[in-house]
């Protein structure tokens, strides 16, 4: 029975570190990529905020992002202070803390360390009304300082609905 378990549990690990390792090879190494739930464990273990990016294959804004995270030194640098997720828009879909203002792509969401989703951590003002997709590095980049710089600001203190 234990081998049968043991097997089972290897299975998963080696199933989720092919899906962070071909994460990491489309998107770039110098970025510790983790699938959601590698991510949501290790927002735990180390008590860090999560940066989630929702994507698809055939989105040219995602092709622009994984590309900035590819070259931006700052943006390597700042998701250091985070988990890194990447995740496919299939694979979360059906979840509305994955989509707070819609589906599109890419969407960028950030949670806490216990995986609730913090709302508030969204673009300030944009004329296409979605609120979770950064249209240049920089305000990626200075989003990711604010949260950094007074992440109690952020997180909610109720479930979000």
């Amino acid at each position: 029975m234990a081998h049968i378990l043991q097997a089972g549990i290897s299975s998963l690990f080696g199933r989720l570190s092919a899906a962070s390792s071909k994460i990491a090879e489309e998107w770039g190494e110098a970025v510790d990529w983790m699938t959601m739930e590698q991510g949501l464990n290790r927002a735990k273990e180390e008590g860090k905020m999560v940066v989630a990016i929702v994507r698809k294959d055939d989105c040219r804004k995602c092709a622009r992002l994984k590309s900035a995270f590819l070259r931006n030194k700052e943006l390597q640098r700042l998701a250091q202070n985070f988990v890194m997720v990447n995740v496919h828009a299939d694979e979360v879909e059906e979840k509305q803390e994955f989509r707070p203002d819609g589906i599109y792509t890419p969407r960028i969401l950030f949670f806490d360390m216990n995986g609730r989703l913090m709302p508030r951590v969204k673009r300030e003002s944009t004329e296409t009304g979605f609120h979770y997709s950064y249209g240049t590095e920089t305000q990626l980049a200075n989003v990711m300082k604010k949260v950094l710089d007074k992440p109690t600001r952020y997180i909610q203190r109720r479930p979000y609905n």
